[in-house]
């Protein structure tokens, strides 16, 4: 299985998405015993951290082999080492936008592997604080990358940053069928710090669209019908069973 998961890596350790495709894998490795998972962790020491000059592709891949080697052997990271790298390499004022900015780390690095090196470096919550500080700094670079907004809102809201968690919701731009999937990273910490107001306008607008969606059925589904999309009605009846009282969202918000 080490080899397998090596290999792997070895092969698509510069996609984003390789720790996390490795993570059911590499946990079973952590959880053996002895050298189970040396020719993972051997690949891990290999690679060297991106130089100044890599077009993304290697910085993909080292920070694929940090996540794999604070899983398998946490004690080996040098979470220092990572952070410092991090905080040397600010991007140029006036770097170009359309260029890859390999100096820019925060929006490649994993939660889980984020707070894990600060953790390493500060004493919770100021761990939490340092991570927001380095992805805050990503997200004034990268004001258009909504992964990296949604990720921000989710430490905000863990560290009870109402006010900020609320900012980074309302620039998102969300609309319409999206509240339903995404107010649930915003309501908790709006009623956990009493911003009541705030809270009762995003339950208006979740409840809103599940009574849109009630009243314009019927009208659908005549449509689809008339049209001859008989398969159209059935989507339109699933997507109905899923709002209303069929979602987690509206029962929360009602």
């Amino acid at each position: 299985l080490a080899g397998a998961v090596a290999a792997y890596a070895d092969a698509w350790g510069h996609a984003g998405c390789a720790a996390d495709d490795l993570r059911p894998y590499v946990t079973l490795l952590a959880a053996g015993e002895g050298a189970a998972a040396d020719a993972v962790v051997a690949w891990c020491a290999a690679v060297c951290p991106p130089s100044d000059v890599d077009d993304g592709r290697g910085l993909r891949r080292y920070l694929t082999a940090v996540s794999l080697l604070a899983r398998l052997r946490p004690e080996s990271v040098d979470a220092v080492g990572v952070l410092s790298e991090w905080a040397r390499r600010r991007p140029p004022p006036l770097h170009p936008p359309e260029k890859f900015d390999p100096s820019l780390l925060e929006p490649h690095a994993p939660d889980g592997l984020l707070l894990s090196l600060t953790d390493r470096v500060d004493a919770p919550p100021c761990s939490s604080l340092h991570a927001v500080a380095l992805l805050e700094r990503a997200a004034a670079a990268r004001p258009a990358d909504a992964t990296l907004a949604l990720r921000l809102l989710r430490f905000h809201a863990s560290l009870r940053s109402p006010r900020r968690a609320a900012a980074l919701y309302d620039a998102l731009g969300i609309k319409s069928i999206q509240h339903d999937a995404l107010s649930h990273l915003l309501l908790p910490v709006l009623l956990r710090c009493a911003a009541f107001s705030r809270a009762h306008d995003l339950c208006r607008d979740v409840a809103a669209l599940h009574r849109d969606a009630a009243r314009g059925l019927p009208d659908a589904l005549t449509t689809c019908v008339a049209c001859g999309n008989y398969g159209g009605t059935g989507e339109l009846v699933g997507f109905r069973r899923r709002t209303g009282w069929g979602s987690v969202q509206f029962v929360a918000c009602a």
